[in-house]
């Protein structure tokens, strides 16, 4: 249907087939980067499966978790998400990948799956305070690594603290 429109549009504005084309190679050029991190995402996600290891995960979260209190587990599930998050620094490939985990294990050891999206969507402090993300802008701005962890690091702690209040208050209130 975009591929459609874009060729009635490119008609409409008078443009010939040439353009119209050169046009759709420059435009979808800034899109092959998320297109491959997307379709690799889900790669893994087809392995995963396919070869059970999601189950696999589940059940070793699940035998780790299930003599903890649903603090501790909520806790651990937040914990675990912010070490992920800090290698795929990509939102939507995150999810792919931990949400199926993440979302039985959190129902079997008898938390709602809520509890799992909140800990998806809390844990930032990793990833806000690792460097990475705003590592080219650092580097275009001429600021040095070590400044940044030293003006990061109390915001990390502070981050890290606001996670876990907010787990523990959801936890508390029977959001599970």
């Amino acid at each position: 249907m975009f591929l459609m429109m874009m060729i009635f549009a490119g008609i409409a504005s008078g443009y010939s087939a040439t353009d119209i084309c050169k046009t759709f190679i420059e435009s979808t050029k800034a899109m092959v980067s998320s297109m491959l991190i997307v379709g690799f995402t889900r790669g893994i996600l087809i392995v995963m499966k396919d070869g059970m290891i999601s189950d696999t995960i589940v059940y070793y979260l699940v035998s780790l978790l299930s003599g903890a209190s649903k603090y501790v587990s909520a806790y651990g599930m937040l914990f675990l998400q912010n070490i992920i998050k800090f290698f795929i620094t990509g939102s939507s490939s995150q999810a792919t990948i931990t949400m199926p985990i993440m979302a039985p294990t959190a129902e079997l050891i008898g938390l709602s799956k809520q509890i799992a999206v909140l800990a998806y969507q809390l844990a930032t402090a990793l990833q806000i305070c690792s460097g990475r993300p705003p590592a080219p802008l650092l580097r275009l701005m001429g600021v040095p690594l070590n400044k940044w962890y030293k003006f990061i690091t109390p915001f990390f702690g502070i981050v890290l603290v606001l996670e876990v209040i907010f787990m523990t208050i959801a936890v508390a209130i029977g959001y599970c």
